[in-house]
């Protein structure tokens, strides 16, 4: 249904604009992805709302938005499959923060192995959508570990709020562990 609504919009504005064929194509495709990932972002912050895990979900959510576009990895086949793996890989986040409790050397030591691990494996190209342009790829390459350096110095200069310090390095270390995703059927 969403797709069909999608792709009526996106053929109307191409009609009335005289977009070509592949310019329609690209944007039914980035219109779709956008509106599902919305759907999905806002299902998941309103089921850990109600949880009352909404701050942590949040945080979650804004660290894999900035760095998992650049960084790629790990995708499932389906939107359905792709929000269950996100509720369930946001929920073991957030117990693994609630239920560890790192001190300062721990967090460091972890942030360091992540970025090592980052520096030395991304972009991960998906089959789905390959980046074959040189440039497309070190520009992702730098956005990935620029925006997950981010998070590390905030969660280091954040120590002391241990919900966002713990949160920041349990999300960078479970997304490096979804970097090895490698294994073909």
């Amino acid at each position: 249904m969403v797709e069909k609504l999608v792709n009526y919009l996106i053929e109307d504005l191409g009609k009335h604009n005289n977009y070509s064929e592949i310019q329609i194509e690209q944007m039914k495709y980035v219109t779709k992805v956008i509106t599902y990932e919305m759907i999905k972002f806002i299902l998941i912050l309103l089921i850990f709302f109600f949880l009352g895990l909404f701050k942590e979900c949040f945080l979650i959510s804004i660290f894999m938005i900035a760095t998992k576009p650049f960084t790629g990895g790990y995708h499932e086949d389906s939107q359905i499959r792709c929000f269950m793996a996100t509720l369930i890989i946001i929920l073991f986040i957030i117990l693994l923060s609630k239920n560890t409790n790192l001190d300062i050397t721990s967090s460091i030591i972890l942030n360091l192995i992540s970025i090592f691990c980052i520096y030395n494996e991304i972009p991960i190209i998906n089959e789905k959508m390959p980046l074959t342009r040189k440039d497309l790829i070190k520009k992702n390459r730098v956005i990935g570990i620029t925006n997950t350096l981010i998070f590390i110095i905030i969660s280091i200069v954040m120590f002391n709020v241990k919900w966002l310090s713990q949160t920041i390095v349990w999300t960078c270390v479970v997304q490096v562990m979804l970097l090895f995703n490698k294994y073909k059927r």
